[in-house]
Order: structure tokens, then sequence, then C-alpha cells
């Protein structure tokens, strides 16, 4: 007997919005993110915009030492809402 097997890829965006601009994310951790090409940016709050299939998770982080061309790992703290 035959089973069927049936296999989902699914479609899946990171990007991380900081300073008025939207970086496209290759990966993301707990404490980092790496984004697709280096890119400056300032110390600040910002969001982790993560979209599997059309369903969008939000996660507000702070970039404690900013980015900066050159590196590309970005660290990232969890943004405490008081």
């Amino acid at each position: 007997m035959l089973s069927s097997v049936t296999s989902h890829s699914s479609l899946v965006t990171l990007e991380l919005r900081a300073a008025g601009r939207r970086i496209p994310l290759a990966q993301v951790a707990h404490d980092y993110a790496i984004p697709v090409d280096s890119v400056d940016l300032p110390r600040c709050e910002a969001e982790i915009v993560m979209t599997v299939d059309g369903e969008t998770t939000r996660m507000p982080v702070l970039l404690p030492e900013g980015g900066r061309i050159g590196l590309r790992r970005i660290a990232l703290s969890n943004v405490v809402n008081s």
C-alpha cells in the first residue's frame, strides 16, 4: 500500500524596522540579527517583523550598539514595555 505524502514550504520574510528604514534580514536569533547587507544604524528601539505564510508577528527590540557597515551581526536586546 502506498501512502500519499504532501509537503509544504512556508513563505517566510524577516525584516528589521529601525530608524525609519526597513532592512531585510537573513537570520534572527534571540540576541542578534543578520541583515542581508550590512548597514549603519544608530543605537535605537526597533522592531523585528516576521511573516510566515501571510501571518505577521512583531517583536520590539533595542539595538544597544546599532549597526555598522562591515559587521554582519546586529546585537538585539528585548524592550520591556512599562
